[in-house]
């Protein structure tokens, strides 16, 4: 069960309880996206090694099949939790999981905030993401190292308080 977190609020403002969405939750969702993102990368691949009439693993390869093939490739895997977020506020392992990101007031983030939490994910991953599972259960708020430079929450979505800002 994840925990709930006051989040710090202007003289005069209600104080709002956040049910933040601990590692069950963030795993799920991870889980999820992971899943979506590596079939996405590899029908890319697969099409285009099709498309360009390769073996799926070529001996050889040139710089047209690289940039057709991998590269995008590569793009869709690496770009979808930033893309996802900045386009449509959450991935779809976010909103199937019904966690969301929010900052530390309940708002949904900008995008700095967006690009900052995804551009740390590589920090969070290293030992296969053992440094973002240390971060999340050592944290008061259950956040990971690119959430806690962004000052951005993962929260129970159908648990928000009511009037906040949703971003899915």
């Amino acid at each position: 069960m994840g925990r709930t977190e006051r989040s710090p609020k202007p003289v005069g403002a209600p104080e709002t309880e956040l049910p933040i969405a601990g590692l069950g939750g963030r795993s799920y969702a991870f889980l999820i996206d992971w899943h979506i993102r590596a079939i996405a990368g590899l029908a890319w691949y697969a099409v285009s090694t099709l498309a360009l009439d390769r073996d799926f693993i070529p001996a050889d390869t040139d710089s047209g099949f690289w940039w057709a093939a991998v590269a995008p490739a590569v793009a869709i895997y690496v770009l979808y939790h930033a893309g996802f977020e900045i386009l449509t506020g959450g991935t779809p392992g976010k909103r199937r999981a019904g966690v969301r990101i929010v900052d530390r007031n309940g708002n949904t983030p900008g995008v700095p905030a967006l690009v900052v939490r995804n551009v740390l994910r590589p920090i969070d991953s290293f030992f296969f993401y053992a440094v973002g599972l240390a971060s999340v259960l050592l944290t008061r708020q259950a956040v990971r190292i690119g959430d806690l430079a962004a000052g951005t929450l993962l929260i129970y979505a159908d648990k928000a308080t009511p009037g906040e800002r949703r971003s899915s």
